[in-house]
């Protein structure tokens, strides 16, 4: 009697180790992180802010093409940062910038030229320390993201729109740096609410200079370490980059249509820019 109810034990005992077993086994397997294959790595999309295709987003996000800004989207990007440092420091009131946001829109941040010896060094320093705080470790945004491709699709669809941004040309020539690096951040959230990209474009922000971690070629790593490996240094974030996170990427949209070829992504997120202030079209 007592040897039949031992041997019970011992096969409840030995069911439930398999059954552990499988369980731990079926977890790992979900939350295995699913790196991309770079099959197109030697060929470049050239990003204009109209012209955007799913298509292309899909070469760059899953097959790990290339980007690069045509001229005229540098040249875009370049005139509208120093629209928004020129219209500073002739007093004028620009959203986000030398105001604060929402009910202290009224607010001053600072006066004069942003550029000046008394200013820039503040403003850098200030955006660096959010660029730093950007990184997206907590869970309160959700499970991280595990296939590499939904993230590079919000970097490129990101990269696309900055030519119609004030973001400063290192804070362009960063992100498309990751991109081509295959530098990918660790990201838990799925873009914000309203007219703000929240917690994904911190993530972002956070790997250009070095803060959080992140997935170099699907191996994850402190982002100060794939920044190094790439033979990539981080960047300094010029005056006011800390506020570019405040457009709408319209980042659902491509990883609801991801793999349908369908629509174009010519104007995906892509801000109107009034005296330096982000307006939507």
């Amino acid at each position: 009697m007592h040897d039949t109810w031992r041997l019970r034990a011992q096969a409840a005992i030995r069911t439930s180790m398999i059954l552990g077993a499988c369980a731990l086994a079926s977890s790992t397997a979900a939350h295995e992180y699913h790196p991309i294959s770079p099959t197109l790595a030697n060929q470049t999309i050239i990003l204009t802010g109209n012209d955007l295709t799913i298509a292309q987003v899909i070469q760059v996000a899953r097959y790990g093409a290339k980007v690069k800004f045509s001229p005229e989207a540098k040249r875009r990007n370049l005139d509208t940062f120093n629209l928004m440092n020129e219209g500073a420091a002739e007093g004028i009131p620009i959203y986000l910038f030398n105001r604060n946001s929402g009910a202290g829109r009224e607010v001053v941040r600072f006066k004069g030229d942003p550029m000046s010896p008394e200013n820039r060094p503040k403003l850098e320093a200030q955006a660096l320390d959010e660029f730093r705080n950007g990184s997206d470790e907590s869970d309160e945004h959700g499970p991280e993201f595990m296939d590499e491709a939904s993230v590079r699709a919000m970097m490129v669809i990101r990269a696309n729109q900055m030519s119609y941004m004030a973001a400063s040309p290192a804070m362009m020539q960063g992100l498309i740096d990751l991109i081509n690096a295959d530098i990918t951040p660790v990201m838990r959230s799925r873009a914000g609410t309203g007219e703000a990209e929240g917690p994904s474009a911190g993530a972002m922000n956070a790997a250009m200079v070095g803060a959080g971690e992140a997935y170099l070629h699907g191996v994850r790593m402190l982002a100060s370490e794939a920044l190094q490996h790439a033979g990539l240094r981080p960047i300094q974030p010029g005056p006011g980059d800390n506020t570019m996170d405040t457009v709408n990427s319209d980042v659902a949209r491509p990883l609801r249509d991801f793999g349908r070829r369908r629509a174009p992504l010519s104007r995906v997120g892509r801000p109107c820019i009034r005296n330096g202030s982000q307006w939507h079209e």
